[in-house]
């Protein structure tokens, strides 16, 4: 039972949504996310907590249990009204965290039976149906059952690696889901998950092919992410949606509460106050993500919460270069493209947090 729930969180709560009502696309998924890793908390992680956590990395077990800890100090310290559920769009609030981490480490120490690698290969091409059904947004852009181009985009950025290199290895396979993948990242109009692709694709090349050195291609390929990050600053600056200005707003608020940051939830409500104080026209939107992971550790939890999920990051990419793991780094390539970029669904969260475990 366990192992089921994984999978369902993993591959199957992408495809639900609710067709009727305002709760289209993220509500229903986050209420469902929280219900079923509640269900393995109680049933599965209390009983078992000793042995799960001698499992584990020790490093990964420590760092999240200091995240943890850290977002329980600032619920204290800095209340809100979202602080704790988060807004009524995402739900991304402190108990949402304290979920992902916990879901952090119980898959960790469960494996995905094989037997559903035929089914990954279904739901990926079910995604891809839905996409053309559901149609797309007022631009253009397809949004499938994730009600959001990125975050459709994102689901197939860690869907795709699993079908390419998982599933028993017959080229039809392979073409198929690659037809797939590049189809729905190019309808999305998604840049950041077309730069997630080619980066992933690198380090396949890197690490297969050519110099065959995990740290080498995993190490080239983050340099590559990390120059991508100029391209907001380089594009036509726009007066509204601009991404390179909610990063600058991030980063000023962040130095307003650097220890402990404004509290895991609160983000919406700090970077309206900061660019109050700046007078940028992130004052005038609805911005409740500064639209980069770091930022978002950098904002809600300070140098400590930052500090803590570089660490995190670092003893992830050491233990899988290690370990060789060419799945789940090409995975988590992806997911950190795509995460630098975006506000993401919570399926795309629950794929990050579930590869922070996955050391084997």
């Amino acid at each position: 039972m366990p192992e089921i729930i994984i999978f369902f969180l993993l591959f199957v709560l992408p495809v639900i949504f609710w067709p009727f009502g305002p709760i289209l696309f993220e509500t229903p998924k986050v209420l469902i996310a929280e219900i079923l890793i509640e269900a393995l908390i109680i049933s599965y992680f209390l009983p078992n907590t000793k042995d799960i956590l001698k499992v584990l990395p020790k490093k990964q077990v420590l760092t999240i249990l200091g995240i943890f800890l850290l977002s329980l100090i600032d619920l204290v310290l800095f209340p809100g009204t979202t602080t704790f559920l988060g807004n009524a769009f995402r739900l991304q609030g402190t108990f949402l965290l304290w979920n992902l981490l916990a879901f952090s480490l119980i898959s960790g120490a469960i494996p995905l039976p094989k037997r559903f690698r035929w089914l990954t290969l279904s739901l990926f091409g079910l995604l891809a149906l839905l996409a053309w059904l559901v149609g797309g947004n007022g631009e253009g852009r397809i949004i499938g059952s994730l009600g959001e181009p990125n975050s459709l985009a994102g689901v197939v950025i860690y869907l795709w690696p699993l079908v390419f290199l998982k599933v028993p290895r017959k080229r039809l396979t392979r073409l198929v889901g690659l037809l797939i993948t590049i189809t729905i990242i190019l309808f999305s109009g998604s840049r950041s998950a077309l730069i997630a692709f080619m980066i992933q694709f690198m380090f396949m090349i890197l690490s297969q092919k050519f110099i065959r050195s995990y740290l080498f291609a995993a190490l080239f390929a983050l340099l590559l992410l990390a120059t991508s990050l100029i391209l907001p600053f380089a594009a036509p600056k726009l007066i509204y949606e601009s991404r390179a200005e909610v990063w600058q707003t991030a980063l000023a608020s962040g130095f307003e509460q650097p220890l402990l940051g404004h509290g895991f939830g609160n983000i919406e409500q700090s970077l309206h106050q900061t660019s109050l104080r700046l007078g940028n026209n992130i004052q005038y939107q609805y911005v409740d993500s500064s639209h980069n992971i770091f930022l978002d550790f950098w904002v809600e939890g300070g140098l400590i919460g930052l500090g803590l999920f570089c660490y995190l990051l670092f003893n992830v990419f050491q233990d899988l270069i290690k370990r060789q793991s060419i799945i789940q780094l090409t995975m988590m390539l992806g997911l950190l493209t795509v995460l630098s970029f975006n506000p993401v669904s919570v399926c795309i969260l629950i794929a990050f947090w579930w590869l922070i475990c996955q050391y084997r």
